[in-house]
């Protein structure tokens, strides 16, 4: 993990000196929305906030969305920057959902009849999450709190999605969590340090999805490519590659890029959920 730590510091420092933002970290685009129902698109949907014990004195932080009726399953989504994807305003009342590709999509996952939930940081690192604690006991532990909290409610067919910063989380999760129903893991314009963790451990189905013009240092192409890779055989382990988009509106590390998935979220998400649901994909999608 130091040679992890020491690259993302690194990383960040010339991103200042040039000034470029940190990988993903983006900027709020100024969504709000109250707890309580929210129709899109003709949709009904649920959104509610979750606080759950995990560690001594320290509590998970959540944001849940649904549709009405059962779900075909759970997607616990980690944003990359510092994990902080949205901010509560008004007494807990309303969020402000930020600009990053899994939170700015949640609702998509939710409209098509999934549960999305949206992975804050924990109570004890309020500013953030570093590198370091991504890749810790201590967030271990908080994510099986809150898996073992979800599935006490009787969500079944669990994933873990991450993006940018949040495939250290992702990555890390995936060669430790082997004694919870978690179904699979997704990573999302993965980050190149991922290759730090023991991948070939890992013995539950994994997808890769890289945006092929990602144009952030820190996340490229070649490298997640190289991490799949390095996984053991296992037939539903895929590498799906996303093409085309809308001219950036943000620099190459942020969420309104080629790095976000910007003007193909429809077909990320789309060949996420297609994947979950076990259906075969072509090797490319997008427009």
């Amino acid at each position: 993990m130091r040679r992890v730590i020491f690259a993302a510091v690194f990383f960040c420092v010339l991103c200042v000196a040039a000034g470029l933002p940190s990988p993903a970290r983006g900027t709020f685009h100024k969504r709000d929305v109250r707890f309580g129902e929210e129709v899109r698109g003709g949709v009904r949907l649920n959104w509610r906030l979750l606080e759950v014990p995990t560690r001594p004195g320290v509590t998970q932080q959540a944001v849940i969305v649904q549709r009405e009726g059962p779900a075909k399953g759970t997607l616990l989504l980690f944003p990359g920057g510092n994990g902080v994807g949205y901010r509560l305003k008004k007494k807990k009342t309303t969020l402000r959902l930020g600009g990053n590709f899994l939170v700015r999509t949640a609702h998509r996952i939710a409209t098509a009849g999934y549960t999305a939930v949206i992975v804050n940081v924990p109570s004890d690192q309020k500013s953030g999450m570093e590198d370091e604690f991504r890749g810790s006991p201590a967030h271990r532990k908080d994510i099986e709190g809150l898996v073992k909290f979800l599935t006490g409610e009787g969500h079944k067919n669990i994933y873990l999605v991450g993006t940018s910063r949040g495939t250290l989380s992702t990555g890390y999760l995936s060669t430790v969590m082997t004694d919870l129903p978690i179904k699979g893991f997704v990573h999302t314009a993965s980050m190149n340090d991922v290759m730090h963790f023991p991948l070939e451990k890992v013995r539950r189905p994994v997808l890769f999805v890289h945006h092929d013009a990602d144009g952030c240092q820190v996340t490229e192409y070649g490298a997640a490519q190289a991490n799949f890779k390095r996984l053991p055989n296992h037939p539903r382990n895929f590498f799906l590659t996303v093409t085309g988009g809308d001219t950036p509106m943000s620099p190459q590390c942020m969420g309104f890029s080629a790095h976000g998935f910007f003007g193909v979220e429809k077909e990320a998400v789309s060949g996420i959920l297609k994947w979950i649901a076990g259906e075969t994909l072509p090797k490319s999608m997008g427009r």
